[in-house]
C-alpha cells in the first residue's frame, strides 16, 4: 500500500508540474500586451531630480496612478534613451504631453492581467532638449503601489550592464544553489546501491535547491532581458515556488526529527500540492493571478519554517541534543531570517530586487544540511559494507566459497520462494574419509574444493549451488527442466572422469540425486531433498559396488 501512496503522489506532483508548463505555455502564446514606443539604438546618469504624484483613480487596476515628471537638459550625439525597469505596471511616457510609449495587456485577455516585468527603454533625438518628460504607471496589484522605478538616461547598453552588474551577488549564489542541488543528487543517486536506507533525503534537499535557485532567476531582472515574452515569464518563478514546496517537506521527512508519522507528511505533501492547483486554477479561469495569491505560498513557506524549528525542539527537549539537531538549529534560524527578511522587502520597500536574502540563508542551509547528509551516507556505507563482509562470512562456506547450509535455510524460507519447477539435487563425495586417513586433511581438503569446482562449473548458469556441510553438497534449479539436469549431470560425470586421469593419487567420486518438487506428495522443498537424498544414497550404493568388483 505505501509503493502505490508514493507512485501517486509522484504522479500527481508530475501532473501539476505539466500542468504549470501548459499554463506558462498558453500564456506565452496567447497573452498579447499592447506596446509602443520610439527605438533607437545609440548614444549614460541616474535621473533623481523629478516631480512625483500619487492619485486616486478609480479606473486604475488598483486604484493609484503615479506620475513622473522631469526634463532631458542635454542631448549629445543624435539621441539619447530612458530606461527603466517596472514589474506589474502597466506604463505610458510622454514628451510634451505627446505619448511616445506605453504598453499595458491587451483587451480581451483571458489569462492574466500585467505586462509582467519590463525593461522600458525611450529614445529621444536633440529637437526634444529641454523638453518635459511625464512616465505615468498604473500599478495592476496594490502591492505594486510602493515600488518606484529608477530611472537612467544615457545608453541603454551601459544601463541595463550596469544594473546587472549589481545583481551579480545573487545570480552567484543562485548557481552555487544549483550546482550543490545537482551534486547532491548525483551522489545520492551514485551510492543509491550502496544505501538503501536514505530515502532520497538529501536529493530532496538538492532537488529543493535547484527549484528555489531557479525560482530567483527567473524572477531576476536578467530573465526579462533574456526572453522577451516577460507577460508569460513573471508566472514562471510564482510556479517553481509553489514546486519547491514538495521536495522540502519530503526534506524535513527525512530529517526524522518531530513528527514521524508518515501520514502527516503526506497530508502537507497533499495541502501544498492542493495549494498549488487551486491557485493555478484561479489564474487559468482568470479569478486571481499567481502574484496576487502569492501571499499564500508566503504563509506556507513560514508554517513550514515554524513547523521544523517546533519539531527541532521538541526534539531536543524528549531525546536531547544531538549533532544533527545542532547543525539544523544553526541553519534553520539563518534560512529563516533571511526569508523573513526579504518577504518584508517585498511587502514594504520600494525596490524591485528582493530576494537576496532569502537565496542566500537558502544556500548556507544547503551547504550545512547537505554536508550533514553526505556524512551520514558515508556512515551508512561504511556500515553496509562491513555488514556484507559480515554476510558473507555467515552464508559463505570459507573452503569452497559455494553458499552454505544457513544461506540455502534463508533462501527457500523467504516469503517469495517458491518450489514450484524447482528441482533439488544433493551431491555426496565417495571415498573422503579414506582419503583423509591414508593421505591427510590437507588432501581431503583439496578433494573437496576441486568437487566444489566441478560441481559449479557445471550448475552455476542454471541454479544455486550450496555446501550443506562435510561433503555434502546441493544444487537448487528453478525453472529448469528434468531433461537439463540429467544432460549436466552426465556433463559432471565426465568432468570427474577428465580429473582423475590427470590426478589418479586422489581418485574422486560423486554421487548425486535429484527430483523435482511434486505438489501432490511434497508439502515442501525439503520433502523433495529428503526423495532426492534417497535416490543419492541408491547410486552411492551401486558406486561403491562397482568400484568393489573392480
Amino acid at each position: 500500500m505505501r509503493g502505490y501512496w508514493k507512485k501517486y503522489t509522484f504522479i500527481l506532483y508530475l501532473v501539476l508540474a505539466v500542468l504549470f508548463f501548459l499554463v506558462v505555455f498558453r500564456t506565452w502564446s496567447k497573452y498579447d500586451v499592447y506596446t509602443t514606443s520610439r527605438q533607437y539604438r545609440h548614444g549614460y546618469q541616474t535621473i533623481k531630480d523629478y516631480e512625483y504624484g500619487r492619485y486616486e483613480d478609480p479606473q486604475a487596476p488598483a486604484g493609484i496612478r503615479q506620475e513622473f515628471r522631469f526634463s532631458v537638459d542635454k542631448i549629445t550625439g543624435a539621441y539619447r534613451e530612458l530606461v527603466f525597469f517596472t514589474k506589474h505596471q502597466n506604463v505610458y511616457v510622454y514628451v510634451d504631453d505627446v505619448q511616445v510609449y506605453y504598453i499595458c495587456p491587451a483587451q480581451g485577455n483571458k489569462f492574466g492581467k500585467t505586462p509582467g516585468g519590463v525593461w522600458n527603454s525611450i529614445a529621444f533625438e536633440e529637437g526634444e532638449e529641454g523638453s518635459e518628460i511625464r512616465v505615468v504607471t498604473y500599478p495592476v496589484y496594490k502591492g505594486m503601489i510602493a515600488k518606484k522605478p529608477t530611472f537612467y538616461y544615457g545608453e541603454k547598453f551601459e544601463i541595463i550592464l550596469n544594473a546587472l552588474l549589481q545583481q551579480l551577488p545573487t545570480l552567484f549564489i543562485c548557481f552555487i544553489c544549483m550546482l550543490l542541488g545537482i551534486l547532491f543528487i548525483v551522489y545520492e543517486f551514485y551510492h543509491h546501491n550502496d544505501v538503501e536506507k536514505v530515502e532520497g533525503n538529501l536529493s530532496m534537499l538538492g532537488s529543493c535547491a535547484i527549484i528555489i535557485a531557479l525560482w530567483k532567476l527567473t524572477d531576476s531582472e536578467v530573465a526579462y532581458l533574456l526572453f522577451p515574452n516577460r507577460h508569460a515569464m513573471y508566472l514562471v518563478p510564482c510556479f517553481l515556488l509553489h514546486l519547491g514546496m514538495v521536495p522540502f517537506i519530503l526534506f524535513g521527512k527525512g530529517l526524522n526529527i518531530g513528527v514521524r508519522s508518515r501520514k502527516f507528511w503526506d497530508i502537507c505533501v497533499c495541502a501544498s500540492m492542493g495549494i498549488a492547483l487551486i491557485t493555478t486554477l484561479l489564474q487559468i479561469f482568470n479569478i486571481y493571478d499567481l502574484r496576487e495569491t502569492l501571499w499564500v505560498v508566503h504563509l506556507e513557506i513560514i508554517a513550514l519554517l515554524a513547523l521544523f524549528f517546533g519539531m527541532a525542539l521538541y526534539e531536543i527537549r524528549h531525546r536531547g541534543m544531538t549533532e544533527k539537531l545542532r547543525l539544523h538549529m544553526i541553519a534553520l534560524p539563518i534560512c529563516a531570517v533571511g526569508v523573513i527578511l526579504d518577504m518584508a522587502f517585498y511587502y514594504t520597500v520600494s525596490s524591485n530586487r528582493s530576494g537576496f536574502f532569502a537565496i542566500l540563508g537558502f544556500a548556507i542551509y544547503t551547504v550545512i544540511l547537505g554536508l550533514d547528509s553526505i556524512k551520514a551516507i558515508k556512515e551508512l556505507i561504511s556500515i553496509g559494507v562491513q555488514a556484507k563482509h559480515f554476510e558473507q562470512k555467515a552464508y559463505h562456506d570459507q573452503l569452497t566459497g559455494l553458499n552454505n547450509r544457513m544461506a540455502y535455510a534463508d533462501y527457500t524460507n523467504r516469503d517469495e520462494f517458491s518450489p514450484q519447477r524447482c528441482i533439488i539435487a544433493v551431491f555426496d563425495l565417495n571415498n573422503l574419509k579414506k582419503c583423509n586417513d591414508i593421505l591427510g586433511h590437507e588432501k581431503g581438503d583439496i578433494y573437496i574444493r576441486e568437487c566444489a569446482d566441478i560441481i559449479k562449473d557445471t550448475f552455476q548458469d542454471i541454479g544455486q549451488c550450496y555446501r550443506m556441510g562435510g561433503d555434502e553438497f546441493c544444487v537448487l534449479m528453478e525453472q529448469v527442466s528434468l531433461e537439463t539436469c540429467h544432460k549436466r549431470m552426465k556433463q559432471m560425470e565426465e568432468l570427474v572422469v577428465q580429473r582423475n586421469q590427470r590426478n589418479p593419487e586422489i581418485k574422486m567420486g560423486i554421487a548425486y540425486g535429484y527430483d523435482m518438487f511434486d505438489n501432490r506428495i511434497d508439502h515442501n522443498i525439503n520433502d523433495t531433498s529428503r526423495r532426492a537424498d534417497k535416490k543419492m544414497y541408491d547410486r552411492k550404493f551401486k558406486m561403491k559396488q562397482e568400484e568393489n568388483n573392480t
